[in-house]
């Protein structure tokens, strides 16, 4: 289903119901980027989940601060210098 926050952003509003779709984040220093799964509870999310797609080390990136873009495959960021 898509989703928007709501007023604040502190509330979901539900738009439609639309096919499960697959997302990843290509992040910066990371080769094959990072799989999401958005777990939902009632009308509000749960939990917001990432994977590591390949067997990279992701302890030293700061997710906080760290460049990335939605995609619709795994890989690496656009800018990465890899």
């Amino acid at each position: 289903m898509e989703i928007e926050p709501g007023p604040g952003g502190t509330e979901i509003v539900r738009k439609r119901q639309v096919s499960q779709k697959d997302v990843w984040l290509s992040v910066e220093r990371l080769d094959h980027g990072l799989g999401i799964i958005l777990h939902l509870k009632g009308d509000g999310i749960a939990l917001l989940e990432g994977y590591a797609v390949g067997l990279e080390d992701t302890l030293k990136i700061d997710f906080e601060r760290a460049r990335f873009e939605v995609t619709n495959k795994p890989g690496p960021l656009a800018t990465n210098d890899s």
